[in-house]
C-alpha cells in the first residue's frame, strides 16, 4: 500500500480454506496462528461468514494489525453478533450491506453495491462514510467515475488455484482505476475462488508495487 497517496492493497475472500494447509499453512502449524500468518503475508482480507472469531479474538487482532492491512466483514454479522463497540470508530472494517440497514450512529465505511448506491436517498452520506463494492469493475467503472468524490472501492474477483491470470488485463484495470478515483483514493482487491488463487494475489499485489499503488 502507498500511504503517500492512491494506494491499492490485493487479498482474499477468506483465510481459513482447508486446501491451504500443508501448502500455504505448514502442516503443523496450529489453527490460531492462521491470521496472524495470513497478515504478515498480504495487506488485506475480507473475512467470510464463518471466520469471524469471538470479540476477546477479535480485538487481539485488531491490537496486532500492522496500520496498511485492511480487515473487511459483513456488517451485518458484527450487529447480529454484538460487536458494535468494538468495532466503534474502526476505520479498518467495512460492511458489504445497503445503508438502509445501518444505524445512524455506526461509525464503519460501508461499501454498497453501485446499484444500491444510485438508488440510494443518502448517496452522498455513504460515499463520505464508504464507499463502491463491485464484482464487475469493467462494467461498474464508468458508473463509479461518473459519481464524485469516490474515495473507496472494493473489488471482488474469482480467480481459483489453477485459473489464468491476465495481468495486462489487470494492468489496464489499475490504471483506469488511477485515472477516475481521487489521488486519495483506496482500492481494496478481493480475490476470491475454491479456495482463491495465492499466486494471483501475489502477482497482482507486486503489480500494484510496480505500478506505485
Amino acid at each position: 500500500m502507498n500511504n503517500q497517496g492512491f494506494s491499492l492493497d490485493v487479498g482474499t475472500a477468506g483465510f481459513q480454506h482447508k486446501d491451504w494447509a500443508g501448502t500455504f499453512y505448514e502442516e503443523d502449524m496450529p489453527e490460531d496462528w492462521y491470521f496472524e500468518f495470513y497478515s504478515h503475508e498480504f495487506h488485506a482480507l475480507l473475512l467470510e461468514e464463518n471466520e469471524i472469531p469471538e470479540p476477546d479474538v477479535l480485538r487481539e487482532w485488531l491490537e496486532d494489525l500492522d496500520d496498511s492491512f485492511s480487515l473487511l466483514l459483513p456488517v451485518s454479522n458484527v450487529l447480529d453478533n454484538g460487536f458494535s463497540e468494538l468495532l466503534s470508530n474502526m476505520s479498518c472494517f467495512c460492511g458489504l450491506i445497503a445503508p438502509e440497514k445501518l444505524p445512524d450512529d455506526l461509525s464503519l465505511p460501508v461499501y454498497c453495491s453501485l446499484q444500491t448506491l444510485q438508488e440510494c436517498e443518502s448517496a452522498q452520506d455513504v460515499l463520505l462514510r464508504g464507499g463502491i463494492y463491485t464484482a464487475d469493475l469493467d462494467a461498474d467503472l464508468e458508473g463509479i467515475a461518473s459519481l464524485p468524490d469516490v474515495q473507496r472501492v472494493v473489488y471482488q474477483h474469482t480467480l481459483s488455484s489453477g485459473d489464468e491470470l491476465d495481468l495486462k488485463a489487470w494492468k489496464a484495470r489499475y490504471t483506469e482505476l488511477q485515472a477516475v478515483l481521487p489521488a486519495s483514493a483506496e482500492v481494496h482487491v478481493i480475490i476470491a475462488g475454491t479456495p482463491p488463487s495465492l499466486e494471483a494475489v501475489r502477482q497482482l499485489s507486486t503489480l500494484a508495487e510496480l505500478m506505485g499503488c
